[in-house]
């Protein structure tokens, strides 16, 4: 895909304001973040999508707690993959 670090930046930015600060899904969300998929993944397997490598940049999502059946997140946003983790809250120091 090739997209710039402001291009990847622009899209999370768009994906926080659709889903983290929206209901029901902000009770769920506590941080987005930026990698590419070769930090992502490590030495998992992933299929690429045609035009796709390992350097291109992917949102990391991270939730509070699982989200209940009802409730659904994209696996791609505007092209972009996005992987989610479950975590602790996360607090700046």
């Amino acid at each position: 895909m090739g997209l710039t670090l402001e291009e990847i930046a622009n899209i999370k930015e768009d994906y926080v304001k659709d889903y983290f600060e929206k209901e029901p899904y902000k009770q769920y969300l506590n941080g987005v973040g930026i990698s590419n998929l070769r930090l992502r993944v490590g030495n998992e397997k992933i299929d690429l999508k045609e035009g796709e490598t390992l350097d291109d940049y992917c949102l990391n999502v991270y939730l509070t707690k699982k989200l209940p059946n009802d409730i659904t997140l994209p696996l791609e946003y505007k092209s972009v993959r996005v992987f989610y983790k479950i975590v602790k809250n996360i607090k700046a120091h």
